[in-house]
């Protein structure tokens, strides 16, 4: 059951607030004092109808509905610039965009209300105005009888073109056993074809170790004339054994030059730096007394900057001291110009 419905900025409701009691709910007003826009808020919310931006207020603003159920769950149905329902349970609050024209299901379930629950304004009165075959038909619709009424209807139709489609199967089958029978001589032929496709194996096997055998054979005829033509290279392994060794202490002998190139230059570098270490010793005095002579001068400078500064402030009082001479002269001037000789206040 609705608890509390809060309608704002939705045809004349700005931001209205109903709280329902148990059982039920009168709501009366004036005519065209929005008594029927709540009716209509409720079905926007319920079955998200209607569509369009019609019923929204011409003052802008966004369109919300919201209710809040016995069992403390609230729904919520907002339209601005996009739509979307509110789920909101004590704990946790879900939000569905992009639905299209249908309701959530989630909300359908909670809400649980369909055409009977909600009347229009100058509906007739519930199923007395009905006939009987439509009261028979909404009865049946609660109780489903409709859905079982079409699940059989579409069971009995399968079940037709089941039956259907085994008659011709079957009808089929027979005709492809008497085609077969004009076949029974492809037995025989499918033995021979296996002793024959057996023996293609064994020729083929036969082929393959007869072309390898060819091949070792060739290669054993060129590494024979490649021997046959590289045997003088065996007479010369000791002239070039004896060339390689040679060769290995050249490189040693060669190693050890460049190490004492090395330790050469090293040598000449150390005595380099001796020479101009010993340079730098005997110009040390003249360079402590020039640097000497630098910290005086800095020093002089900064007693001249710090001169220079005491003498500008005493220029800059002077300066001042005389314009409030100036200033004060003008103000006895001006004072004797405007004083009468008798004061006004003490007549002294």
């Amino acid at each position: 059951m609705i608890s509390k419905i809060n309608i704002h900025n939705f045809q004349s409701h700005k931001d209205t607030t109903l709280a329902f009691s148990p059982g039920v709910n009168v709501i009366v007003g004036a005519s065209d004092s929005g008594k029927t826009s709540i009716i209509r808020a409720l079905r926007w919310l319920i079955w998200n109808r209607p569509s369009g931006e019609e019923f929204r207020s011409h003052w802008g603003g966004e369109t919300g509905v919201s209710i809040e159920l016995e069992n403390g769950i609230g729904i919520a149905r907002v339209k601005e610039k996009e739509n979307g329902y509110y789920l909101m349970h004590p704990d946790e609050v879900n939000e569905y965009k992009a639905f299209g024209t249908d309701v959530p299901e989630e909300v359908q379930k909670i809400l649980n209300i369909d055409e009977t629950n909600l009347q229009q304004q100058l509906d007739s009165p519930f199923l007395i105005s009905k006939s009987p075959g439509e009261v028979a038909g909404y009865f049946n619709r609660i109780a489903h009888l409709d859905q079982i009424d079409a699940s059989v209807k579409n069971i009995q139709s399968r079940i037709r073109t089941l039956t259907q489609e085994k008659q011709s199967d079957e009808a089929r089958v027979k005709n492809l056993q008497d085609e077969i029978k004009q076949f029974n001589y492809l037995d025989k032929f499918e033995i021979e074809l296996e002793v024959l496709e057996q023996l293609e194996k064994d020729w083929e096997a036969c082929e393959k170790g007869r072309n390898k055998l060819e091949l070792l054979l060739a290669n054993v005829g060129e590494v024979k004339r490649q021997i046959e033509e590289n045997e003088w290279i065996v007479l010369l392994a000791e002239p070039v054994d004896a060339l390689l060794r040679l060769h290995t202490e050249r490189d040693r002998d060669f190693e050890k030059l460049c190490t004492m190139q090395e330790e050469v230059s090293e040598i000449r570098k150390i005595v380099f730096d001796i020479g101009y270490l010993q340079k730098q010793t005997a110009v040390l005095p003249a360079v402590q007394s020039l640097l000497s002579l630098y910290d005086q001068k800095e020093a002089q400078e900064t007693a001249s900057t710090t001169i220079s500064t005491i003498v500008d402030s005493i220029y800059h009082v002077n300066n001042t001291l005389l314009r409030h001479k100036l200033e004060l002269a003008g103000t006895e001037e001006l004072f004797h110009l405007h004083m009468p000789e008798q004061c006004p206040l003490c007549g002294k």
